[in-house]
């Protein structure tokens, strides 16, 4: 059987994440929605429309990646109570 991409380069997988990594990954997540809009907005007004859509991809991806961590955070939080 074939081995995973992860586990061929000696990474663990980790199936749960602590809720203070997922507090650290969602703060970075938010720093680079927040630059990718600032970005996109800038490229608008600088009459890019290319750039700024590349911009506004970068930063939907960081805002889904912040809707996922905040779900992993309040499943842990759930559990806890």
């Amino acid at each position: 059987m074939e081995q995973s991409l992860r586990s061929r380069r000696g990474l663990k997988a980790s199936p749960r994440r602590n809720s203070q990594d997922a507090t650290v990954d969602a703060q970075t997540a938010r720093r680079s929605h927040v630059r990718y809009l600032a970005l996109a907005k800038a490229a608008v007004t600088a009459g890019d429309p290319i750039a700024a859509e590349n911009y506004y991809q970068h930063a939907d991806h960081y805002f889904r990646q912040m809707a996922a961590e905040s779900l992993i955070v309040d499943s842990d939080t759930k559990g806890r109570r």
